[in-house]
């Protein structure tokens, strides 16, 4: 299945969903690591898709995103705050421990 068709894309005739009353949230890194989490559980089979309501396994977007979150680890050290350090080790063990289960077929 194509990205195009599980992400709902603003095409011309359709705008953009909003589910902050026309507020964007406050972005921070914590946002950014959860965003990406949040992609890799949806990606492994864990939670619907929040926009088709559909189950799907896609373990390649889900090592790609905890790749990443894994890469912004690495490039932000000795620039976080004591949370933010605890986010990550504790989002990186969590996301790793559900992909090997995903991965033999089984539900947490």
């Amino acid at each position: 299945m194509s990205l195009n068709k599980r992400r709902r894309v603003p095409g011309p005739d359709r705008k953009p969903e909003t589910h902050y009353n026309g507020e964007v949230p406050h972005i921070d890194l914590s946002t950014l690591v959860m965003s990406f989490a949040t992609s890799a559980i949806v990606a492994m089979g864990k939670a619907p898709d929040p926009h088709t309501g559909q189950v799907f396994q896609d373990f390649a977007i889900a090592q790609q995103n905890i790749d990443i979150i894994a890469l912004l680890h690495e490039k932000t050290k000795g620039n976080r705050t004591r949370e933010e350090d605890n986010l990550f080790e504790g989002v990186l063990y969590e996301l790793r421990m559900l992909f090997v289960e995903a991965k033999k077929g089984g539900t947490k």
